[in-house]
């Protein structure tokens, strides 16, 4: 038992032997080395060593430049357990990425001081941001406005012609990625364009009667069609099926809009109603609310965007507002959230107000069959601009009419001596181009018109409202519009529909060889197509 206690304390030291044996080797091995050969070469030696600690050092390091952040800093466990000459050398990787870290670190430093050095330059830098965010909230808030009529690149021209449609085509639109435009016609038929080639898919019939208007949804998928039959009509454009029809109104549907802030789309008709309708999420629609407010037949719609503010001038919420426009001679502006609306008499017209588009939140414009087109302004119950005789006037047309003849031989009696010059100007009469189709770029100063003369009219918009005349002081100069250029069409026809792409580069025509409420004004030598006009060079 004593022999045993006695040998614990000798096992323990016997343990800590090897090292001790180790570390005299080495020592003796160093002594022998040094004994051996001369002293320079030994020094030259131990300079190649540490040469080649440093190159496989650099292969074990790899590419600097792919090298993460987190490899520089992670311990190496392996290491840790190796001999007191392994530990040498990760003393000196640790070294040479501890110099790699610090001269990156410099030359970032140096980076910045070179980009720092002209205070000029930044500044323009950063004037250039502030006004580019200033843009950007100002485009959000519709209070920008863009003057496009000016550019140098804005040059219109015809690109193409489409044939399509057995009858005159009645509505155009975009989608949103401005790849393919959808069209409808008097022929009960409806097409999918590829705008690109120009190559035309048939969907299928689905009704009997003539269509009136047509458009996408936001998402590009689906489109609503309605017309005569006074049905709605939801297509699935990628199955080419009819996923929802129902009964919309009373009589012949005018007008389709959808509201690109909501999912919601609004319609009218000539039974003098404007309907919200809601999609939800099966793409089926509901009616929400029904709104009374014409006394006549509902010609047209567009939306016009605005805001609510408060007090301090701060942007509350956005807020849609409906344009109609009917045979009443009234412009409806209708305010959804609180159920009312603004009316505005145009009694000056012989015609009725067949168009209505909006320009921004404060102007919109008008267009009639007696080929005027006014601008009107949200404060003003009268239109502030007319411009008459917008396309010109038609040939002069006999009036064969019985009631002609009877004032002209009342006259006659009355006036015995009347000249046979007098004669050619009673039986004859000059009427105006009618305005069928008016199209604009939202919030800036470019218009345009269709007519049944063949030619597409391009006018300049003047926003000059509350701005003092520079010749007289006293005097405010008011807005108008001005025409800038007249574009021959290929096709001489009527443009019924006008629209614009997304991205404000080309306009899509939608021609027929009659108007699109009606079957006067006919050119029997006119194609059923669609136009592309591109804007910018």
């Amino acid at each position: 038992m004593i022999g045993n206690k006695k040998r614990r304390p000798s096992s323990s030291r016997s343990k800590a032997k090897p090292q001790n044996t180790q570390f005299a080797k080495n020592k003796t091995a160093s002594k022998q080395y040094f004994k051996q050969k001369p002293l320079k070469e030994k020094l030259k030696n131990i300079d190649k060593e540490d040469e080649e600690i440093l190159s496989g050092s650099e292969e074990d390091m790899g590419d600097d430049d792919n090298m993460e952040n987190d490899e520089f800093f992670e311990a190496d466990e392996e290491k840790e357990q190796q001999t007191k000459s392994t530990k040498a050398k990760t003393e000196n990787t640790d070294e040479k990425r501890l110099r790699l870290a610090k001269k990156l670190i410099s030359q970032i430093g140096n980076d910045i001081i070179k980009e720092d050095k002209d205070d000029d330059i930044v500044q323009d830098e950063v004037e250039e941001v502030d006004d580019y965010l200033r843009e950007q909230i100002k485009k959000e808030k519709q209070e920008y406005f863009m003057e496009l009529a000016t550019l140098p690149n804005f040059k219109p021209t015809e690109t193409g012609f489409f044939k399509g449609h057995l009858s005159s085509i009645t509505s155009v639109d975009i989608s949103s990625t401005s790849t393919t435009a959808l069209t409808c016609s008097k022929d009960c038929r409806a097409i999918k364009w590829d705008l690109s080639t120009g190559r035309k898919f048939l969907l299928p019939q689905f009704t009997l009667k003539s269509l009136n208007t047509c458009i996408f949804t936001p998402d590009d998928n689906y489109g609503i069609f309605a017309g005569a039959d006074k049905y709605i009509h939801q297509m699935d454009l990628r199955s080419e099926k009819i996923v929802q029809s129902y009964k919309a109104h009373n009589d012949n549907i005018t007008g389709l809009i959808f509201d690109q802030n909501k999912d919601q789309f609004y319609s009218v008709s000539r039974d003098t109603t404007l309907k919200v309708w809601g999609v939800g999420t099966t793409k089926k629609s509901i009616l929400l609310e029904t709104f009374y407010g014409h006394t006549g037949r509902i010609n047209d719609i567009d939306i016009m965007s605005g805001y609510l503010k408060s007090e301090n001038n701060d942007i509350v919420a956005k807020v849609n507002r409906i344009l109609t426009c009917g045979n009443d001679f009234n412009i409806n502006l209708w305010k959804i959230d609180t159920q009312s609306y603004l009316q505005f008499k145009s009694p000056e017209s012989m015609y009725q107000i067949d168009l209505v588009k909006s320009l921004n939140n404060e102007f919109f414009l008008s267009g009639s069959y007696d080929g005027m087109i006014s601008l009107w302004r949200t404060n003003k119950k009268k239109p502030i601009f007319k411009l008459q005789n917008a396309h010109g006037y038609e040939k002069k047309k006999e009036l064969n009419h019985p009631f002609f003849n009877n004032v002209n031989s009342e006259d006659e009696d009355d006036n015995e001596n009347h000249d046979s010059t007098s004669q050619s100007s009673n039986s004859t009469l000059n009427l105006p181009h009618p305005i069928l189709s008016l199209a604009c770029i939202k919030n800036s100063d470019l218009i345009f018109s269709g007519s049944s003369n063949g030619y597409l009219n391009v006018y300049k918009f003047n926003q000059n409202s509350g701005k003092r005349d520079k010749a007289n002081p006293e005097k405010f100069v008011t807005s108008e519009i001005v025409p800038i250029k007249n574009i021959p069409l290929k096709n001489k026809g009527c443009v019924n529909a006008i629209k614009v792409n997304k991205n404000n580069q080309f306009l899509v025509l939608a021609n027929g060889k009659d108007c699109r409420l009606g079957r006067w004004d006919s050119e029997p030598k006119a194609k059923n197509g669609i136009s592309i006009v591109k804007l910018f060079d």
